[in-house]
């Protein structure tokens, strides 16, 4: 067995615990952020349970203009820093078992935002570090590419100020590099999640894609709806042009009380054959229900897909056809908003042989760094259980999380499963 790696250089781990000394609470995040991930940051509320310093602290980054400036009316900064040990025992196809230790930075990104002429926001966040240490990479540091660059224009504020019209409680028009996001797990924040890594099924839907976007957010009471324009063009770290095809995205989300919400969305990809799609998928539906009671809480989504064919990038038949599967994640507060209590189940399934694919972490890149097989992390059935604690040092913004998972994957050369155990630390400002 080996030991867990402490490569992770002395002035990183100095930065992390400086970021930790200014960061301070917040409460959870609305299901669809303004940036589909960081959320509005030009609040003025410091979040539950912080004292008077950690809400002076918080202002350091954020530069407000006086009301009557035409011009300028905000500027923040915020950034995140995310760390993680992690052990793995896997036994491949063949009944070959592995085990590896890696330490990893997650991500490290900061984000800036400027509020301009009163009904415009521009944001931008980029990414400094590119960590591929626990598939036998390097640690990268230094600009990897944007997270999002965006404009968002206040229509709502524009036609209420114009016309005194109030229809909405928000109207918002958002233009440029976004956060593909569907399903539960995937619309909530990295700086929130309950775990410390979101499941298969909903990396899978994901991919990590960041396409060039036309969107429309608007709320009344308690609906808020999402309409959004994609570009399938890949290839830039900034913001791709509409140069192939496009995908549709539409999502619903309802406060059925305040305990209670449910969200549905749907994703279509319009890709013409030949085309490179920045999402191998032909369509994607997602369906999940939420419960937050104070003291405990639970999530559930089912996610339903189409892998699609050849005309939108899947080849190999084997890897086409639908494809779906259900999240329950619930949690309980120990110790109330201290010591939480967490456990995820997730299964996926497919009607193609190699339909699914796991998630890269961690059971598949610790085959590929070992040479093991693990047929590519392809098959049809995928179940994983989580259970773990997450202690929440200052809310959100400074927690340490630990948890083991188990995994297992039928493919067609024969059975894959293994256990990740997890440390992460997590903090944001």
């Amino acid at each position: 067995m080996k030991c867990f790696s402490f490569l992770l250089r002395s002035k990183v781990v100095s930065l992390s615990l400086l970021i930790s000394l200014i960061s301070e609470g917040q409460a959870g995040e609305a299901f669809f952020a303004e940036t589909a991930e960081e959320g509005s940051v030009l609040s003025d509320d410091a979040g539950s349970g912080s004292g008077d310093w950690l809400k002076e602290i918080k202002t350091w980054g954020t530069h407000r203009i006086p009301d009557d400036n035409p011009w300028f009316q905000g500027l923040n900064f915020t950034g995140r820093f995310q760390y993680q040990l992690v052990y793995t025992d896997v036994e491949d196809v063949d009944g070959r078992d592995l085990q590896t230790a890696t330490d990893e930075i997650r991500r490290w990104r900061y984000t800036a935002e400027l509020d301009v002429l009163k009904y415009l926001r521009i944001t931008g966040s980029v990414n400094v570090s590119g960590d591929a240490r626990r598939n036998g990479g390097d640690f990268d540091f230094g600009f990897q590419a944007h997270d999002v660059a965006l404009l968002r224009l206040d229509a709502g504020a524009i036609l209420k100020d114009a016309y005194g019209w109030d229809g909405l409680d928000k109207l918002h028009f958002t233009f440029g590099r976004y956060k593909h996001a569907i399903g539960y797990e995937v619309q909530q924040s990295s700086k929130t999640l309950f775990t410390p890594q979101r499941t298969s099924l909903s990396t899978l839907v994901f991919q990590s894609a960041r396409p060039t976007a036309a969107v429309v957010d608007l709320t009344k009471d308690a609906l808020d709806v999402r309409l959004a324009l994609y570009s399938t063009s890949e290839g830039s770290r900034f913001v791709n042009g509409f140069n192939d095809g496009l995908a549709y995205y539409a999502g619903l989300h309802y406060h059925v009380t305040d305990d209670w919400s449910v969200r549905s969305e749907f994703f279509y990809n319009d890709a013409d054959e030949g085309d490179d799609p920045l999402l191998e998928f032909e369509w994607l539906s997602s369906l999940s229900l939420d419960y937050d009671g104070g003291n405990w809480g639970f999530f559930v989504n089912g996610i339903l897909g189409d892998n699609g064919d050849a005309s939108n990038g899947v080849s190999d038949s084997n890897r086409q056809g639908i494809f779906g599967g259900v999240i329950v994640n619930p949690w309980y507060w120990i110790v109330k908003d201290k010591l939480q209590l967490v456990g995820r189940y997730q299964y996926a399934g497919s009607e193609e042989s190699e339909g699914f694919r796991i998630s890269s972490r961690f059971i598949r890149d610790a085959a590929t760094s070992e040479n093991q097989d693990v047929n590519g992390g392809f098959g049809d059935e995928n179940h994983a259980i989580y259970l773990g604690l997450n202690y929440h040092i200052i809310d959100h913004r400074l927690k340490i999380q630990a948890g083991v998972e188990y995994e297992f994957l039928d493919t067609p050369e024969g059975d894959v499963e293994g256990f990740t155990y997890q440390l992460a630390f997590r903090t944001f400002f």
